[in-house]
């Protein structure tokens, strides 16, 4: 069987994994999943011929996409997606050579598959959802959230970066003063690209103290004795 000439590549996960990367960064991030693709792993002292001059100025943040197994790197992603494209060609190769078996079986079964399929990805959606609403403090309106998360629809790895942007945010001043008050509603958030924002500025005690101790604090400083 001759070896594979492509592998499936999804634009809106390279996007959300190379978020904050360099023009640098990326291009050698793809010259290395290449060159993995034609010889199923690298060794760093491949990386460095290869990337070159480069290779003093990535190589730190590019080796954490890539794990390490003895002297080899290999990206775990890059390897599932191969594995389950040499699956998908074999069934294929089988079914053609059972093509009136393998048809009939297809037309039984067909619509229930597409059922189930349709079923899973709304189950995953959902619970994507509900780990972005768990995380988000404001639990308020919703239906108006999830309208503005499907929109979005973000894979695991936005939704990575937004829940921790979410609890860096948690330890801000303006999240934190007069019992998050000037929280954003959730809906609004995700409308804003709150992800995106600069990092916050932390508050002082956060990390010393309870963020309950810090509210109550923050409560007290807007207290005026009666004149």
């Amino acid at each position: 069987m001759s070896k594979d000439p492509a592998f499936l590549f999804y634009p809106n996960d390279y996007l959300g994994g190379t978020m904050g990367m360099t023009f640098e960064e990326k291009g050698c991030y793809i010259d290395l999943l290449i060159f993995q693709f034609n010889n199923d792993h690298f060794t760093e002292a491949q990386a460095k011929h290869m990337l070159s001059t480069s290779f003093a100025s990535v190589w730190e943040v590019l080796k954490n996409k890539f794990k390490k197994d003895g002297d080899f790197y290999f990206n775990e992603r890059l390897k599932i997606e191969i594995d389950k494209r040499k699956l998908f060609t074999e069934s294929r190769r089988i079914n053609a050579l059972h093509p009136k078996k393998q048809q009939k079986a297809y037309a039984k079964h067909m619509g229930n598959e597409n059922r189930n399929r349709n079923n899973n990805k709304l189950k995953n959606k959902l619970s994507t959802f509900e780990q972005f609403w768990k995380a988000y403090p404001k639990k308020k309106s919703k239906g108006q959230a999830e309208k503005a998360f499907f929109k979005i629809n973000p894979d695991e790895q936005l939704l990575a970066i937004m829940i921790a942007k979410i609890e860096q945010a948690k330890k801000s001043e303006d999240w934190i003063k007069e019992k998050g008050k000037y929280i954003q509603y959730p809906a609004t958030w995700l409308e804003a690209k709150g992800w995106e924002d600069e990092e916050p500025e932390t508050h002082p005690l956060a990390g010393k103290v309870s963020d309950k101790t810090i509210q109550n604090i923050e409560s007290f400083k807007e207290w005026r004795p009666p004149v």
